[in-house]
């Protein structure tokens, strides 16, 4: 079933102030298969998506909240020469990044959607985890002066972190209904 999508179209054409050939940009609605956006798949809707991505990033700030805001705090405080004077002037990027990442999480988990429940949303969780703890973790501690422990700490929660953002998801998703038996 194709739906509407936003899409940005540029070709080359003649101006119409001096005919001269350019590139003119144009937005344009056209229709898209289902394998882009939006889904309408294996009984996933626009609204689950939607209520997914909502369920996600809330969860994502309160999580983030509990464990930057609360256990790692005293850490932070002990390493205040690490970190930006700005840092909270910036704090807003970080919003826009849980955003970013809660659509990608919920559009990636919708794509392979096989409605079996929370352990669906575990094992999901665990791989994603795994690869946002490892890029977040192991690249800061290559990148910035912090402690080894630090790592350690921010791998396993975040990779915590998003087993609990999975079986969110999952939850929102839900279990597949067994098809009714032909009589």
């Amino acid at each position: 079933m194709a739906s509407g999508l936003w899409t940005l179209d540029y070709r080359l054409r003649t101006s119409q102030l001096d005919n001269q050939p350019r590139y003119i940009y144009t937005c344009t609605v056209q229709e898209a298969d289902d394998s882009i956006l939006p889904i309408h798949h294996r009984g996933v809707t626009m609204k689950k998506m939607l209520i997914g991505v909502v369920a996600v990033f809330v969860t994502i700030e309160v999580l983030d909240g509990i464990i930057h805001g609360g256990i790692l705090m005293s850490t932070y405080m002990a390493m205040q020469g690490v970190w930006r004077a700005d840092m909270m002037a910036k704090m807003w990027v970080l919003h826009v990044v849980k955003l970013i990442t809660a659509f990608f999480f919920t559009l990636i988990f919708s794509k392979g959607y096989e409605g079996k429940g929370i352990m669906e949303g575990v094992r999901y969780g665990c791989y994603m985890g795994a690869i946002i703890a490892a890029g977040f973790a192991l690249g800061s501690y290559a990148t910035f002066p912090i402690p080894h422990m630090l790592a350690i700490e921010w791998f396993f929660l975040t990779l915590a972190e998003y087993i609990i953002v999975g079986v969110v998801i999952a939850l929102v998703y839900g279990r597949k209904e067994a098809p009714a038996p032909k009589a």
